[in-house]
């Protein structure tokens, strides 16, 4: 009798002992393969706008055990907005057996941007003598900015510039064409009739601005569209 009890147990603990092996032995996905899909997420969304990319993955728990995948890594980053600075990305299995978790990352972008050289005053016109382009870290920059000083060049500023700091669309406006005080050509448009004029500015303007402008035979004030250096429109 004891020697079938025996055996009985023998029997059990040999069938109990099989799955734990095949458990145990289960394949694991690689930290590795993981950190290799977020990389290749954040690269690939940033795309080629930078000249350098730095990103900073937290370190994965070595306690982590998770059951290999079968399928490709599927990656999304929490949240909206571009891959700058913090993030958080989303690991995820869909099989054989689904699994998910989020690791944090940090994102660090640089590139040649357009800089004051020196400190420029509102309404100085940029030459190549007040700007140039500086390798700067974009992370932090919540503004538009120029990576081309030829876009600059010619430019009015609307505040005043510091050394070193950014130019961006907000910073300045297109270059004036007409300036207060100068003597300008008012042409004007009736019934498809042109009609030429003398007449003053009497404020700054840029291609596509309207100003006021004093007809001078009448002396009347009207209002009129910069067109060109020295030209103003209004239709009549």
């Amino acid at each position: 009798m004891i020697k079938v009890l025996c055996s009985r147990l023998l029997t059990l603990l040999t069938a109990l002992a099989i799955p734990l092996a095949t458990h145990s032995a289960e394949p694991l996905q690689s930290h590795e393969s993981i950190e290799k899909a977020i990389y290749q997420h954040i690269s690939q969304h940033i795309g080629d706008n930078t000249t350098n990319v730095e990103i900073t993955l937290n370190p994965i728990d070595n306690r982590l055990r998770l059951r290999q995948c079968n399928k490709p890594l599927e990656t999304t980053v929490r949240g909206v907005g571009e891959l700058r600075g913090r993030i958080a990305v989303a690991v995820k299995c869909s099989s054989p057996k689904p699994w998910k978790f989020y690791l944090g990352a940090t994102v660090r972008l640089f590139d040649n941007i357009v800089v004051a050289k020196r400190g420029i005053p509102r309404g100085a016109m940029l030459s190549g003598d007040d700007i140039h382009l500086q390798y700067t870290e974009l992370t932090q920059l919540r503004q538009d900015y120029y990576q081309r000083i030829d876009d600059v060049i010619g430019m009015v500023t609307k505040r005043t510039l510091s050394k070193g700091k950014p130019i961006g669309p907000h910073a300045i406006s297109s270059k004036r064409l007409v300036t207060r005080g100068d003597k300008v050509t008012i042409r004007a448009v009736l019934a498809g009739i042109e009609v030429r004029m003398h007449g003053e500015a009497l404020s700054d303007g840029a291609n596509g601005e309207r100003i006021s402008v004093k007809n001078i035979s009448s002396n009347r004030i009207i209002s009129a569209i910069v067109t060109s250096p020295g030209i103003v429109s209004v239709v009549l």
